[in-house]
């Protein structure tokens, strides 16, 4: 009871000194507070209400007149709540790209790292605000910004956003680059994540399909394999150039670490099985020559029906 009342005595002095700094802040959490029922002194553990400024809020919500508003009153655009998340953070998360640009036009910090090491940039990619990333790239927001996790290219493909994957690596975002955590490059995330149009996109954009993780040694197929990717992601790999024997750090193939009643292992059963067609190798072999898919092979003098075979077009 005693540390309960200490609680709400530290609870009742911070919302009195966030209404001498943000009256604003101050009326509208109260408000919210009420309308849901809960009393305005005593934090909500799935909340963080308290820790977040009137700015947030606004920016969260896409309320882009109390947003100018509070600009206006010179509002620091920057202030980050205990978490490290910015008003960027929330509007680009939440899409408001409309937000996000009148809060980027104020000079912001737009590659500010939150408590989780993600960017406002990552958090668009994640949440698969295709406009926000966008805006973010036409801003300068960094590309390939030395997180420890994860890229953003890595968030846009886990998600399955193959608009914002494509606005990352037509911006010039490294199509191979290994995140420093164990997911590897984007194309392990996409294999991971069973996202086979964004893995697509990264193999036409020349990403390797035998890239492998430093931890485990494991290549894009072994990591589909063992999450029983669905066949076309399977056979988009082997088609990509992925080697069917290669073995990861155990010693162990694709087919080995794939569940036995799985999409995954009957394909690669069936690969394991048979002799693959020559027009099949030829189209790796050229592939394996050409440094960009989708910038190369539609400059080529070739009729288009041989075009879209050898850039694996369905």
């Amino acid at each position: 009871m005693f540390s309960l009342f200490v609680f709400s005595c530290l609870q009742t002095l911070f919302l009195l000194e966030c209404s001498l700094k943000d009256p604003l802040f101050t009326l509208y959490s109260t408000m919210t507070w009420f309308q849901q029922g809960k009393h305005p002194y005593v934090r909500d553990q799935e909340s963080d209400v308290f820790d977040r400024s009137s700015l947030h809020q606004a920016a969260s919500n896409g309320r882009l007149l109390l947003l100018q508003s509070l600009i206006d009153q010179g509002v620091c655009v920057n202030r980050a709540n205990s978490n490290g998340v910015t008003a960027l953070h929330d509007a680009c998360q939440t899409g408001h790209s409309i937000c996000a640009g009148r809060i980027i036009n104020e000079d912001t910090e737009l590659n500010a790292m939150d408590i989780d090491w993600h960017t406002p940039m990552t958090r668009a990619c994640a949440e698969g605000k295709k406009d926000c990333v966008q805006l973010l790239v036409q801003s300068g927001a960094k590309l390939n910004i030395n997180s420890e996790k994860f890229s953003p290219l890595h968030c846009a493909v886990a998600k399955g956003c193959s608009d914002s994957t494509n606005i990352l690596l037509n911006a010039g975002a490294e199509v191979d680059k290994l995140d420093h955590n164990r997911l590897g490059t984007p194309l392990h995330a996409a294999s991971h994540c069973h996202q086979t149009e964004c893995a697509r996109i990264l193999l036409q954009a020349g990403a390797s399909s035998n890239a492998t993780r430093p931890d485990d040694e494991q290549t894009a197929l072994h990591v589909a394999a063992s999450t029983s990717a669905p066949a076309e992601t399977i056979t988009l790999l082997l088609q990509h150039g992925s080697k069917l024997h290669a073995k990861d750090k155990d010693g162990k193939t694709a087919l080995e670490l794939a569940p036995v009643d799985s999409e995954a292992y009957g394909v690669l059963k069936h690969y394991h099985e048979n002799v693959p067609l020559l027009s099949e190798l030829s189209r790796e072999s050229v592939n394996k020559c050409l440094i960009d898919q989708n910038d190369a092979i539609k400059f080529l003098p070739l009729p288009e029906k041989l075009k879209a075979f050898l850039g694996f077009e369905k």
